[in-house]
């Protein structure tokens, strides 16, 4: 029985899939939505459009940036692992999804005030969850050779 060839290298992904963790988790400190002199970022409550609230929406954006960290890590440390890359693609894919909850928050905050403007940070985790999927995705396409 012929021996199977090491794991390769998925450095470029992983490093792609730390980077956009990193940044995703940078952007719920960044402002979200500016009105008035008044700056709320991730971290604040956020009105809805039926008057509820919201309470610290970046609190997920925090959770799937540390998640999407550890399993960066671990493709970095270890090469391609099939598990932790499929489980990486689903990660971001969700971190994505979850991203627009952001600038819906902002945006819903807009509206309610008649004014102000969507803040950068929202925008930057959309943005950063596309690059972590785009690593998660490099390494997942990896080949053995």
């Amino acid at each position: 029985m012929a021996a199977r060839p090491a794991r390769p290298q998925v450095r470029v992904g992983a490093s792609l899939l730390i980077v956009g963790a990193l940044v995703h988790g940078l952007a719920v400190f960044l402002p979200w939505f500016k009105y008035e002199g008044d700056t709320f970022t991730g971290r604040d409550n956020f009105l809805t459009k039926d008057g509820k609230i919201l309470e610290s929406p970046g609190s997920l954006w925090l959770f799937f940036g540390a998640v999407l960290l550890g399993l960066g890590i671990a493709l970095y440390a270890a090469g391609r692992n099939l598990a932790v890359a499929i489980i990486a693609v689903v990660f971001a894919s969700i971190a994505l999804l979850v991203s627009f909850v952001g600038v819906g928050a902002a945006s819903d905050m807009k509206d309610l005030a008649n004014g102000g403007s969507v803040g950068f940070g929202a925008i930057l985790g959309i943005l950063a969850a596309l690059v972590a999927l785009a690593g998660s995705i490099t390494a997942l396409a990896k080949r053995r050779r």
